[in-house]
């Protein structure tokens, strides 16, 4: 195996080995429910209905439909089995760090010859005790021509032989891509697949392009086969980035920065000499920029589709954050970019805005950034890597600098997964020159590289064991950031979720404090609703509907447009039997989302409790319709029949409901019930039941009262009177810590005197005619 090649083997291997902890992650709250766990089309795996989305839907304010079809291959071969997902990103990552090594090796596989990398003074030749003699390099020239590795315009009396001078920044190059801890959220996080993605086409085509560009000599032409190959490769591969993450719209100017250096096409940059120099040096080499067009007709088709994605609703107005806001805000961002690759501590999923960007920080900021362009440009005849990898960095960090604002974060540590490359790239063969230029001890830059990588990959695991799951995400987020409203929302319903209601609605009232001060108006109106909305939620579960509804229309006040409050409100609405201003909202939520399977749900919910049951069925179909993948349609459908003693019909909704998600607690829980305690004979299965509540008490580790009930009520149907009563004392048990409803307790607590006496549980879900 050739030393590349043994080269490029174990980088994967180190990267595969540090990113390996994520096979034991979760999916997170925050974007992954957009992606995969709760996005039916996804869910339904590779189908022509789900095809025919990916590519028309603007679906999260983005247009990436390959990404979309990664996350359905996921769900084709691993379900929702999180670990899939996680692997197959780490899986990514190994890869790009490998065409990270191979593209710069191809990139300056003729610059180390050059004094571009070497001091002015030293000679371009491998030092050796023995001189090398003219015939010997004829004949090294030729077996380099023969193999193509030989630039064959390149004058014959600088011809040496070859010197893999470039093989180890390359490999540098790569080890810090792979173990930098500010690509830790790029891979770790399953909904940013389309950063790894997106860059992993990214890298092939600067590859194939930079195979193009090299492959040029005198007898040549762009009609050649093997340019003509390499070429429509790199534009292929380009446009399937931009199909997984429109950021690299910034590519082709890199290809242009890569034609001046180490490409060596665009003539030497130290010839570009005073005020009027670059652009007579621009008019020079109109050919480079000719040559592109193919790719730049991509870009800007990229960045019309983008606009009209995310324009409906996710590019904050300039009303919202101002132009001085942002022009101020830019500087101060990519000085913190730099920092934190330096210093990588921190790092949270969310950054937010800062309400009042200081004077003091653009200043200085601006003069760090303008000091570096200028010595980068200053440096540009003997060490041009320095321009070329600081322009790299800035121009694919443009399209995220926040001067077309989407969203509200300040900045996010993903958006450094290619910038970070040019920085790399100066970073190493800066230290190569030094290293040869001072002559520095042999082994002092392999310690120091080895000391450097070291640290980043402890640094990196750390920021690993923070990516487990949600709670140790934000929870993170909250200690390393301040007054951070979007984390705290998240934070809070991670709190909801884990049975921690009282401690969620402390945050969400800090949230209520913090919102109209933390951010810009836009923004804060938009959070008070998010606030709004789950207190809302926490309320109307503590049985407080009167408290539910005043949070959900003084949301509607924020967000008045909302379909989600609407659909709120008409829930309670309906629980407080206001049937009639119940139904109200539910169109409302209706004619402002007609796409939404939701109101229909609720809607069909609150029909059949109101007795119903035909109207109610159409709105389940409708739900359906719009929401195919979603199971709980036929939950409630199934309740519906029930209570119209339709048991048998019952039982095949529920059959269909685990089809669509096997892995639901709660429709496992309720099926067992229903197989274990149902009056009627035919309906019972003892076994079934058992099978269905121990898997959702697997599911739910034993902790949530319902599922432990239904346990009970299944031990007791198979005759198994000990375990049910020891299920049922357990869930008499988390029932009181969690505080459910007086009349909830009291039943479990029939339930477990009837296990006592050796009695299973019976009940009919009929509805109770009124005499």
């Amino acid at each position: 195996m050739s030393r590349p090649r043994l080269i490029a083997l174990l980088l994967a291997l180190a990267t595969l080995a540090v990113y390996m902890p994520v096979a034991g992650h979760d999916f997170i709250l925050y974007d992954d429910g957009d992606y995969v766990t709760q996005n039916a089309m996804v869910q339904a795996g590779w189908t022509l209905a789900g095809l025919k989305w990916a590519f028309t839907s603007f679906f999260s304010a983005n247009w990436h439909p390959l990404t979309w079809l990664s996350h359905m291959t996921d769900c084709e071969l691993f379900g929702l089995n999180p670990a899939g997902p996680h692997i197959v990103n780490a899986i990514l990552h190994a890869a790009n760090t490998v065409l990270v090594f191979f593209l710069w090796l191809q990139l300056t596989r003729n610059v180390s010859q050059r004094t571009s990398v070497s001091h002015p003074n030293e000679s371009p030749v491998r030092a050796s005790s023995r001189p090398v003699s003219a015939t010997r390099l004829r004949l090294g020239r030729r077996l380099l021509r023969n193999k193509g590795l030989e630039n064959e315009t390149a004058d014959e009396s600088n011809a040496v032989p070859i010197v893999p001078e470039n093989l180890w920044p390359a490999a540098f190059i790569a080890a810090l891509f792979a173990v930098h801890p500010l690509h830790v959220e790029s891979v770790a996080w399953v909904a940013e697949r389309k950063d790894v993605l997106s860059t992993f086409f990214g890298l092939l085509a600067l590859l194939c392009y930079a195979r193009y560009a090299q492959s040029v000599h005198p007898r040549s032409s762009i009609f050649d086969s093997f340019r003509i190959r390499s070429f429509w490769w790199a534009l292929i591969f380009f446009a399937c980035g931009l199909m997984s993450k429109p950021m690299l719209v910034t590519l082709p100017f890199v290809m242009l920065l890569l034609d001046f250096w180490p490409l060596g096409r665009g003539g030497p940059l130290a010839s570009v000499r005073g005020f009027a120099g670059p652009l007579a040096y621009a008019r020079g080499s109109v050919g480079l920029v000719v040559e592109k067009i193919p790719f730049f007709v991509l870009t800007a088709s990229s960045c019309v589709i983008t606009y009209i994605a995310q324009n409906r609703g996710a590019v904050e107005p300039l009303a919202n954050v101002s132009l001085a806001y942002r022009l101020a805000d830019t500087p101060v961002v990519v000085a913190t970019y730099l920092f934190k690759m330096v210093w990588p501590s921190h790092l949270a999923i969310i950054y937010p805005m800062r309400p009042v960007i200081p004077p003091a920080a653009v200043a200085i900021s601006s003069a760090i950034l303008i000091l570096i362009t200028v010595g980068g440009w200053i440096a540009r005849k003997r060490r041009p890597y320095l321009l070329i990898g600081w322009l790299w960095f800035l121009g694919t960090l443009f399209p995220v600098l926040g001067l077309v604002k989407v969203g509200d974060a300040a900045m996010a540590d993903r958006y450094m997964y290619i910038p970070s490359i040019g920085i790399f790239m100066a970073v190493a063969f800066g230290a190569w020159e030094m290293s040869r230029r001072f002559r520095f001890p042999q082994l002092l830059l392999p310690a120091a590289a080895i000391l450097i990588l070291a640290g980043f990959t402890v640094a990196t695991e750390k920021q690993l064991a923070i990516w487990r799951n949600s709670e140790t995400v934000f929870g993170h987020a909250l200690k390393v950031t301040t007054d951070n409203v979007d984390v705290m929302l998240n934070y809070g319903v991670v709190l909801e979720n884990a049975g921690k209601p009282m401690q969620a609605m402390e945050i969400y009232r800090r949230v209520e404090q913090l919102a109209p001060h933390a951010f810009p108006i836009g923004t804060a109106y938009l959070n008070m609703a998010y606030a709004c909305a789950d207190l809302g939620n926490i309320l109307y579960y503590e049985g407080k509907p009167e408290q539910a509804l005043e949070q959900y229309r003084r949301g509607l006040q924020f967000k008045p447009k909302s379909s989600t409050f609407h659909d709120r409100l008409g829930i309670v609405l309906a629980s407080l039997d206001r049937f009639s201003e119940a139904t109200n909202e539910f169109d409302q939520a209706m004619l402002l989302e007609p796409s939404n399977a939701a109101p229909h749900l609720h809607l069909g919910t609150a029909l059949a409790d109101h007795g119903d049951y035909a109207w109610a069925t159409n709105e389940f179909a409708d739900a359906l319709r719009l929401a195919p993948g979603n199971p709980q349609p036929f939950v409630e459908w199934s309740k519906a029949l029930l209570r119209q003693g339709r048991d048998q019909d019952a039982v095949a909704k529920l059959q269909q409901a685990l089809q669509l998600d096997p892995d639901n607690f709660q429709t496992a829980t309720f099926f067992a019930r229903v197989l274990a305690s149902d009056e009627s004979p035919g309906i019972r299965d003892g076994a079934a039941a058992l099978a269905l509540a121990q898997k959702a008490s697997a599911l739910t580790d034993g902790r949530q009262p319902l599922v432990q009930d239904a346990l009970g009520m299944a031990y007791a149907e198979t005759g198994q009177f000990d375990q049910a009563e020891q299920a049922a004392s357990d869930a008499d048990q988390l029932a009181e810590a969690a505080g459910v409803k007086p009349e909830i307790l009291t039943a479990m607590q029939e339930r477990l005197q009837l296990y006592q006496k050796h009695q299973p549980w019976r009940e009919s879900f009929k509805e109770k005619k009124e005499e």
